[in-house]
C-alpha cells in the first residue's frame, strides 16, 4: 500500500516538475526572465523545506510514544497526504481563477527580436 502511494506520488511531482518554470518563462518579458525564473526557484525551495518539516513534525507527533508499527505509521502517513491532498486542491483551484496575461504580441516579440516591416 505504502509503495503504490510513494508511486503515485513520484509520478506525479516528476510529471510536474519543470511545467511550472515553462509556464512563467513563457509569460514573463524578455527583460524579468531572471526573476521570473528565480522567483519560482526561490518558492520551490521554500515550499519544500516548509512543506519536509511539517512532513516530519507530523510524523514525529503521530507515531510517538516508540508506536512504529505498521498500522501507527500508515494512519500517520494517511494524515500528511490528505494534507497534502487538500492543499494541491486548494492551489489548483487558486490557479485556475488567476487571470491569464499575455505579455507577447506575437511570438517574434517574445524573442527579442524587432517586428519586420510589411
Amino acid at each position: 500500500m505504502l509503495l503504490g502511494l510513494l508511486l503515485v506520488l513520484g509520478m506525479g511531482v516528476g510529471l510536474g516538475i519543470g511545467n511550472e518554470m515553462i509556464l512563467v518563462q513563457h509569460s514573463a518579458e524578455r527583460p524579468d526572465l531572471g526573476i521570473a525564473t528565480t522567483g519560482v526557484r526561490f518558492t520551490e525551495t521554500l515550499g519544500t523545506s516548509v512543506a519536509g518539516a511539517v512532513s516530519a513534525t507530523l510524523f514525529a507527533a503521530g507515531t510517538a510514544h516508540g508506536h512504529l508499527g505498521p498500522a501507527p505509521v500508515m494512519a500517520t502517513l494517511d494524515v500528511i497526504f490528505a494534507i497534502g491532498a487538500g492543499l494541491l486542491a486548494m492551489a489548483t483551484a487558486i490557479g485556475t481563477r488567476l487571470p491569464a496575461v499575455r505579455s507577447a504580441k506575437t511570438p517574434g516579440d517574445q524573442l527579442g527580436r524587432a517586428k519586420q516591416p510589411v
